[in-house]
């Protein structure tokens, strides 16, 4: 390959989103570029809202219990949830249907947050949407879901 067709290689990469790391250069030289850290990968938790405040919200995720087949003996411990702090002032809020809705989220509602790490369970928020309800019918089977 030719030096040119080095370069559209490398253009093609970076537009596809790959970080490459060292310098291409001439045969034979040794010169390297410094290491490129890679973007933070987003964060998702699920959880239910237990307070809030004024641009920021507290969620906890759900306790988890170990999975146990029928007939056996099941461990008798749970993991409780994680409760987060999750920065709401820049956040898009959307229905279970994915349309963007005004209201902020209010304690005991139960919702999906994507964000970045901030730190030990702290994110900033992005996407913040509810979990779909099912409506209960005349019949008692859900049938829709409610927004």
């Amino acid at each position: 390959m030719t030096n040119i067709s080095y370069k559209r290689l490398i253009i093609g990469l970076a537009s596809c989103g790959i970080l490459l790391v060292g310098a291409l250069s001439a045969p034979g030289s040794r010169a390297t570029a410094a290491p490129v850290k890679a973007p933070a990968l987003p964060v998702v938790i699920q959880g239910q809202v237990l307070a809030t405040h004024s641009t920021s919200i507290s969620v906890r995720t759900p306790a988890q219990r170990p999975s146990c087949a029928p007939g056996q003996m099941c461990p008798t411990y749970i993991v409780t949830g994680v409760t987060f702090t999750v920065d709401i002032a820049h956040a898009v809020y959307e229905s279970p249907l994915g349309r963007s809705i005004s209201d902020k989220p209010a304690v005991g509602l139960h919702i999906i947050v994507v964000g970045a790490s901030t730190g030990a369970h702290a994110l900033r928020a992005v996407v913040v949407e509810r979990v779909a309800t099912p409506a209960p019918s005349a019949t008692g089977t859900p049938q829709a879901l409610t927004t």
